[in-house]
C-alpha cells in the first residue's frame, strides 16, 4: 500500500521503507545510531525515505558508519544515486542545526536563508563559483579524477577513460554537457550543480563532453528558482513567494519546477499564483515522463489542486514513460483511494482500462486503476470503476504470474498459451515477472511446463537466476542452472550494472548459492579464471558477517587463491577475514592470476567464449 501522507513535520524523525515510493516494509527512527540489526526492515532493503524538517539521515553503505554514505535531507521516492539502492547498513539519523536569520524572526534550517521581503531575494550563502568542472570515474566523487576547463572533450581527452563517468562536481556558474556519443552527439544530459551520481541512463556511457560557462541570465534564473523552491514552503508567506514571481522567475525552468509546485499546491494561494503564470501542466515539448498532473496524484492532492490543473489544461489521458513504468494520473488517485479525484479524472477522460507493467519490486500502483484499488482496500473506488472497466488484465498470465495465481496459471497452459512471450517491449516473460514478485512456487511449475529459464529484462537487466540468487530458495538456484540459466552473466543496466551474478553471490556472503553458480559455469566449460580476483574481492568484504564461509566455498570449488590475491587482502581486520585470510594461505597456488580489468557496461559476460575469453572486439560495437 503506497504511504502519500508525509511524516509529521513536528516529529523528530524520519521513516524508512523498503520499497520506492514510500512502501513496503517501513521503520520510524529517531535521533541515533542504527546498526543494520536495529534498522526494522532489513540489511540492504532501504529505497526510499521520509525525513521530517529540520533532521537529516546519513545512510552508510556498511554496517559500522563506515565505507560509501548519502546524505538525506528531504522526502526522497528513491535513494540517489541509483547504486545506493538496497545498500544502506547502517544510519544515523540527527537534527540539523537551527540558526536565527538576520533578515526574518523565523528559525530556518541551513544553509538556506529564509526569502525576505525586498526587491533583490537571492539564496545565501552565495553558490561556489569557479571555472572548472571535475569528472570522476565512480560515485560521491570517487576514484579517477580530472578538472576540465571550458571547452570539448573527445573520450581520448577524458582522462579518466570512455564509458566511464559516474559523478561531477559543478561549480556554480558553470555547466557540462554530457554525450552518449563521440563527435557531441547522440543522447545529451546537461548537468549544471554537483551529482554525487548521473541518471544510470548515462552512468559509465559518456563518449564526449562539453564544458562552458552559463549566461549570466542562465545564473541569475537558477538562484531565482533555488529561492522559489524554498520559498515554496510554509515557512514562508504569500506574498514573499509572490515578490520572487514579479522578479521574473520562469516558473516552468529546471527540472524542479514540479517540485515547487507540489510543494505549494496545500497553499492555494502560492498554487493559483503560478498557474497564472502558465505554468506547464503538461510534460515540455519532447518529454515522455509524468506531468504535473500525474505528481499532484502521486502526491495524494486534494481534489481542488486536482481539478485546477485540469481546468488549465491538464490532461487526464496522459499516460507518464518512466523506465518500464506506464503511469496515469487515475492510477495513483485510486491507489491512493483519492475517490474525489478518481471521479473528477474520470469525468475529464481518464482512461479506465490502461495497463501498468511495473518493474522488478517496484510499489508503484500495478497493472490498472481497478486491481490499484483493490490491492488497497478503496471498496468505493471499485465499485465505482468496475463498471467502466472492460479490460481483462487480471485474467491474464502475467497478472497471474505476479500475483501468484498458481491456479489460473495451470488453466491458461492447459488452454496452450505461450509461456515464452514476453508482456511487452521490455522482454518481460511470465517466469520473469513471477521471480521479480517472488512467487517461487508459480517459478518452479513454468520450469516444469518447460519455459525459458533465462529471459532478461531489457529495463532492469535481472534474470529469474539473479532473482534467485538474491532472494529465492537455494533449490531453485540449482534448478535453474540446469535448465540453461546463465550463471556469468553480467548485468547491463541498473543496479549492479556491470557485475556478474556470482560477484553478486560473493558479495551478499551467499556461500551455497555461490557453490552452485561455480558448478554450474564449470558444466559449461567455462573459464572463471578471468573472475577469480574480483570474486575473491567480493567475497573478502568485511561489511558481512560470512566472509569465512564465501571464501571457503570458492576454494571447495576450485578457485585456489595465488598469490597476487592473498597479497591484496593483506593487513584485513575483520575476525571472519582473518580467518579467511588464513585458509586462503593454506591452499595458496603458485602464480599470479591474469590482470583484473574493469568489465565494460556495454558488453556481456555471457559473450565469452568457452575459454572464458572475451570475443572478438568487432562483436560489440559502441
Amino acid at each position: 500500500m503506497l504511504h502519500p501522507v508525509a511524516a509529521d513535520p513536528q516529529a523528530k524523525t524520519v521513516i524508512i521503507y523498503a520499497d520506492a515510493d514510500f512502501a513496503g516494509k517501513s521503520r520510524e527512527l529517531g535521533p541515533g545510531r542504527y546498526s543494520a540489526q536495529q534498522l526494522g526492515i532489513g540489511d540492504n532493503q532501504l529505497t526510499s525515505i521520509r525525513v521530517a524538517p529540520g533532521m537529516r539521515a546519513i545512510l552508510y553503505d556498511a554496517p559500522n558508519f563506515s565505507a560509501d554514505k548519502v546524505e538525506i535531507t528531504e522526502d526522497t521516492r528513491f535513494v540517489m544515486p541509483p547504486g545506493f539502492n538496497d545498500r544502506t547498513s547502517s544510519i544515523v539519523v540527527e537534527e540539523v542545526r537551527v540558526v536565527q536569520s538576520e533578515v526574518s524572526p523565523a528559525p530556518v534550517v541551513t544553509p538556506v536563508t529564509p526569502v525576505a521581503p525586498g526587491p533583490q531575494v537571492i539564496p545565501t550563502p552565495a553558490p561556489v563559483r569557479g571555472n572548472t568542472v571535475t569528472i570522476y570515474s565512480d560515485f560521491f566523487h570517487r576514484g579517477a579524477s580530472i578538472e576540465l576547463r571550458p571547452g570539448r572533450y573527445s573520450s581520448g581527452q577524458l582522462g579518466i577513460g570512455n564509458n566511464n563517468l559516474s559523478s561531477l562536481k559543478v561549480p556554480f556558474g558553470m555547466k557540462a554537457v554530457l554525450f552518449d556519443n563521440e563527435n557531441f552527439s547522440g543522447p545529451a544530459l546537461e548537468v549544471i550543480e554537483d551529482t554525487v551520481g548521473v541518471p544510470m541512463r548515462f552512468n559509465d556511457l559518456t563518449s564526449s563532453l562539453i564544458v562552458e560557462r552559463v549566461s549570466p541570465e542562465t545564473a541569475r534564473q537558477r538562484e531565482l528558482n533555488l529561492a522559489l523552491y524554498e520559498a515554496a514552503t510554509d515557512r514562508y508567506s504569500p506574498q514573499q513567494f509572490q515578490k520572487l514571481l514579479d522578479q521574473g522567475v520562469d516558473v516552468n525552468h529546471g527540472a524542479g519546477w514540479t517540485c515547487v509546485y507540489s510543494r505549494a499546491m496545500y497553499q492555494p494561494e502560492k498554487a493559483s499564483a503560478m498557474l497564472k503564470r502558465n505554468v506547464i501542466v503538461g510534460c515540455k515539448p519532447g518529454e515522455n515522463g509524468w506531468d504535473l498532473l500525474i505528481w499532484m496524484a502521486h502526491d495524494n492532492a486534494p481534489v481542488s489542486a486536482i481539478e485546477k490543473i485540469l481546468q488549465h489544461g491538464g490532461n487526464a489521458k496522459w499516460v507518464g514513460r518512466l523506465g518500464d513504468q506506464r503511469i496515469t494520473a487515475l492510477l495513483f488517485a485510486a491507489a491512493n483511494g483519492n475517490f474525489p479525484s478518481v471521479k473528477a479524472l474520470v469525468r475529464a477522460g481518464a482512461d479506465v482500462n490502461h495497463v501498468n507493467p511495473p518493474w522488478a519490486n517496484s510499489s508503484v500502483p500495478t497493472q490498472t486503476p481497478v486491481l490499484a484499488a483493490r490491492a488497497n482496500g478503496w471498496t468505493e473506488i471499485v465499485n465505482f470503476l468496475e463498471g467502466r472497466d472492460n479490460a481483462d488484465y487480471e485474467r491474464s498470465i502475467y497478472w497471474a504470474a505476479r500475483s501468484g495465481n498458481l491456479e489460473q496459471i495451470k488453466k491458461l497452459v492447459a488452454a496452450g498459451v505461450d509461456l515464452d512471450k514476453p508482456e511487452n517491449e521490455l522482454n518481460n516473460a511470465p517466469i520473469l515477472l513471477a521471480a521479480n514478485n517472488k512467487q517461487w512456487a508459480v517459478v518452479t511449475y513454468l520450469l516444469d511446463q518447460g519455459a525459458e529459464a533465462d529471459p532478461v529484462s531489457v529495463f532492469s537487466g535481472v534474470t529469474p537466476l539473479r532473482q534467485a540468487v538474491l532472494h529465492g530458495p537455494t533449490e531453485l538456484v540449482g534448478r535453474l542452472l540446469e535448465q540453461g540459466a546463465n550463471p556469468i552473466r553480467a548485468q547491463e543496466v541498473g543496479c549492479g550494472q556491470g557485475e556478474s551474478i556470482m560477484e553478486w553471490a560473493a558479495r551478499r556472503g551467499y556461500a551455497d548459492k555461490l557453490a552452485l553458480l561455480i558448478q554450474g559455469a564449470r558444466k559449461m566449460n567455462l573459464s572463471l579464471d578471468f573472475f577469480k580476483e574480483r570474486l575473491y574481492s567480493r567475497a573478502m568484504d568485511g561489511s558481512k558477517n560470512n566472509v569465512y564461509e564465501t571464501v571457503k566455498a570458492l576454494i571447495d570449488n576450485g578457485l585456489k587463491p595465488d598469490d597476487s590475491i592473498i597479497s591484496a587482502n593483506e593487513g584485513v581486520t575483520g575476525e571472519g577475514q582473518r580467518r579467511a585470510l588464513a585458509l586462503m594461505k593454506q591452499h595458496r597456488v603458485a602464480g599470479a592470476s591474469s590482470a583484473s580489468r574493469a568489465i565494460e557496461p556495454k558488453r556481456r559476460l555471457d559473450d565469452f567464449d568457452s575459454q572464458g575469453r572475451m570475443r572478438d572486439a568487432a562483436m560489440f560495437p559502441q
